[in-house]
């Protein structure tokens, strides 16, 4: 085993300080990543964060079952542990939010039923293996004052990996990560970013609801409830 860090810096942004980190998790034993882990955790404390980098972690469920079967083959054949998913299940376990299938979920109301389904083809293979060992974590409560606009893979010869870009952008003012979250305060949402001037308008064909019932509204990328 290597000896592994992470470089984490405290940027100031208009919706309150947020840590950015950067890591590359030990690439022989799931047990030792998943530690690792934790001592990013502990690090954070519970301050606003993002991290990403090689995880040198599978979620299986980013996968069609026959090209996960192929994967597990590949690994046994290169003397490579098998896919265990535990690093991924501590970061689900520890509330972190996975930001590549978040912007593929759209919203946040449909994030946990999202990591039942396979990645979209070119978001699953970020390493030269074929997988996807590379992510962008956020902590719990900086995600639900965040929508993902964009997510996209991009290949490039400065590495064996390539790069995962994330565009992140603040839920409109009034609009909750999911009908269960914390009001926003007077105003708006707390925000990262510059308001990206997101229009969000009722869903075409709704009734009105009754009384107290949330509202779903979206811009052409969003479904996100407010009241």
């Amino acid at each position: 085993s290597e000896a592994r860090g992470a470089a984490l810096a405290t940027v100031p942004t208009p919706g309150g300080p947020v840590v950015f980190g950067a890591t590359h998790l030990d690439h022989l034993d799931e047990s030792t990543r998943v530690r690792q882990l934790g001592e990013i955790a502990d690090a954070l404390g519970g301050r606003d964060a993002v991290v990403l980098g090689d995880f040198n972690a599978l979620r299986a469920s980013d996968y069609p079952p026959a090209r996960l079967a192929q994967i597990r083959r590949e690994r046994a054949r290169n003397g490579i542990d098998p896919p265990a998913g535990d690093v991924v299940r501590a970061a689900d376990a520890l509330g972190r939010v996975d930001l590549v299938r978040l912007g593929v979920a759209g919203r946040h109301a449909a994030y946990r039923a999202s990591l039942r389904a396979p990645l979209p083809a070119e978001l699953a293979v970020t390493s030269y293996f074929g997988t996807r060992g590379d992510y962008v974590w956020a902590t719990a409560a900086l995600a639900t004052r965040l929508h993902v606009p964009e997510v996209r893979v991009v290949e490039a010869d400065a590495s064996d990996h390539s790069a995962v870009v994330v565009t992140l952008a603040p839920l409109p003012p009034g609009v909750r990560a999911n009908p269960g979250a914390p009001r926003p305060a007077p105003g708006g949402a707390a925000r990262l970013v510059a308001d990206p001037g997101i229009t969000v308008t009722p869903l075409a064909g709704n009734a009105a609801p009754p009384p107290g019932e949330p509202v779903a509204l979206v811009d052409p990328n969003l479904g996100y409830m407010t009241e």
